[in-house]
């Protein structure tokens, strides 16, 4: 099984860390850490039975980010499943989900679990590559911690009996990522107001993809050459065309010679969809970019040269 790392955030009661000690020792997990917890008396050393040398052994610090050093891919549990797609930092996948696509890892993975009462803070969220939740009723959502922990390395101890799946991205690939996502935002003028929560945006979705490494390679090679293009000075032939009466843009078709030497070769998928983007910047979408950017990428993607060219005759 993978290496699995058990953080408790802020635990009331004794009782359940005894408790969550004996699920670990169940599963073949014995890596504990206990955030700010409470005192540990003979109710939890009671209640852990034959995990009491978890118990023993178990970490106490001071804050999340002492307990989740070093490790590779940090999943938080949550008990409220969003009804909306604008709150992504509430977005969780089921936990059965989220353990076959994590078999196979070679990497320490930290599974954290919050407060009895309130669960997770936003700001420990925030510290999280995905968050996981455990199906429940819509009457009565909410699990005892130490179930919740249990039925979490349940499917975690379950999955890694199925076939391993192809080797995914490893720690430092990941970082390098989000290292070059981070290039991307200060290359395009990214607002500052809203980088971190577009970061923590894309920390999710990746820590909800588990990348493999050919595709953590295909996402580095589009960053790498989205931060060239735009680093290198953007377009030298796109012109603006306006009205006789000096007026607004007026609406027109491009050719592909509009697009000179940038064009660039036609093999290079990513670089090509950002340059044929790039022609009119000032027309944006709210996401910041041009506003027929999907449909060239779409066109591109699917025709080759053809598409390409077709792309190019697309009205902007």
């Amino acid at each position: 099984m993978a290496d699995i790392r058990v953080v408790v955030v802020g635990p009331k009661f004794p009782g359940n860390i005894g408790a969550i000690c004996r699920c670990m020792a169940n599963f073949d997990v014995d890596d504990l850490w206990l955030v700010n917890p409470c005192e540990i008396d003979d109710e939890a050393r009671n209640r852990a039975k034959h995990g009491n040398f978890i118990l023993e052994r178990a970490h106490i610090v001071s804050s999340m980010g002492e307990a989740v050093e070093g490790c590779f891919l940090v999943a938080g549990t949550s008990g409220v499943v969003t009804k909306g797609e604008s709150n992504y930092a509430r977005i969780p996948v089921p936990a059965r989900e989220f353990a076959e696509g994590a078999r196979g890892y070679g990497e320490r993975i930290a599974l954290v679990f919050g407060r009895e009462d309130v669960g997770l803070l936003q700001a420990e969220l925030n510290q999280c590559d995905v968050l996981i939740h455990v199906p429940t009723s819509d009457e009565y959502p909410i699990l005892n911690l130490s179930h919740s922990v249990g039925i979490v390395l349940y499917e975690m101890f379950e999955a890694e009996m199925k076939r391993i799946r192809v080797p995914p991205a490893d720690g430092r690939e990941k970082a390098l990522m989000f290292e070059k996502f981070r290039d991307l935002l200060d290359g395009i003028g990214y607002p500052s107001e809203r980088r971190e929560s577009t970061s923590v945006m894309f920390r999710r979705m990746m820590g909800r993809a588990i990348p493999t490494k050919y595709e953590y390679h295909t996402i580095m090679g589009v960053f790498g050459d989205a931060v060239k293009l735009i680093r290198g000075g953007g377009w030298k032939g796109s012109k603006r065309h306006r009205h006789e009466d000096g007026g607004a843009e007026a609406p027109r078709r491009l050719a592909l010679d509009d697009f000179g030497d940038d064009a660039g070769p036609v093999g290079n998928e990513a670089g090509d969809v950002l340059r044929l983007a790039r022609v009119h910047p000032g027309v944006q979408a709210d996401d910041g970019l041009p506003l027929r950017g999907v449909e060239l990428e779409h066109r591109l993607r699917h025709g080759g040269l053809d598409g390409l060219r077709d792309a190019a005759a697309v009205a902007v």
